[in-house]
């Protein structure tokens, strides 16, 4: 997701950035501070986390953007120290000038588990991620008005946390959106016709995705996540 390929791609930095941040997987029961929770999956309210961490799908060198995320203003002239380590080892940060986060980059392996350690202000919080499977899915080719679409995927490791959305609309404007929690043993999902306005519209521009994702939640301080995520564009006019 390193260039915003897609409509998606703008949802999500929104989501985490402006509205309260997507949230993730999540039992019935209280999730243990610092261990990841259950197969049961869906959204939650995260605007108590003062701290968001979001690793994204690597690049041909398995480099992966990650942004470090603070929950409430920062001054762009006098922004708070932060800093990271995954592993043990310092990754550089670099604070993006404007809103409130901060951006970096490292080579994380898919199906690891990784230690982070942020420092903000003097305050250390510690997590253990594992790093999310970036499904392999085939897409229709086409949307057709009045019927649905079924989209299949394959993953190289298990899935933890497994939504499918879509979204229609212009991207200069409001984007009307569609997600489905699924269970993580699903590879296959089929898009009710209609879910979104303009579907199979010659006019409107619509995105399918597929998220398999890995949370963790350390208290109230600090939420991780790391995201695998693929989309199909369809832009007709």
């Amino acid at each position: 997701m390193g260039k915003c390929r897609s409509i998606f791609a703008i949802l999500i930095l929104f989501l985490l950035i402006v509205l309260p941040w997507l949230g993730g997987c999540r039992d019935d029961e209280p999730t243990s501070p610092g261990n990841p929770s259950s197969e049961s999956c869906g959204y939650f309210d995260t605007q108590d986390f003062s701290w968001g961490i979001y690793v994204y799908d690597p690049d041909e060198q398995n480099s992966r953007g990650i942004e470090v995320i603070y929950n409430g203003y920062v001054d762009p002239l006098n922004p708070p120290e932060v800093s990271l380590r995954i592993a043990g080892a310092a990754v550089p940060l670099t604070f993006s000038g404007v809103g409130n986060w901060w951006i970096a980059e490292a080579s994380l392996d898919a199906g690891s588990s990784y230690s982070f350690e942020l420092t903000a202000s003097g305050q250390t919080t510690k997590g253990n991620l594992s790093i999310a499977f970036t499904p392999h899915a085939v897409f229709p080719e086409t949307i057709v008005a009045g019927q649905s679409a079924r989209v299949t995927w394959t993953l190289d490791g298990p899935a933890s946390c497994q939504l499918a959305g879509a979204c229609s609309g212009d991207m200069q404007d409001d984007e009307d959106c569609y997600d489905k929690t699924l269970n993580s043993s699903a590879r296959e999902f089929t898009f009710p016709a209609g879910c979104v306005p303009g579907w199979g519209d010659q006019e409107t521009y619509l995105s399918l995705a597929i998220f398999n994702r890995d949370v963790v939640m350390v208290g109230k301080t600090l939420i991780l996540i790391s995201s695998g995520l693929v989309t199909r564009d369809y832009r007709y006019n």
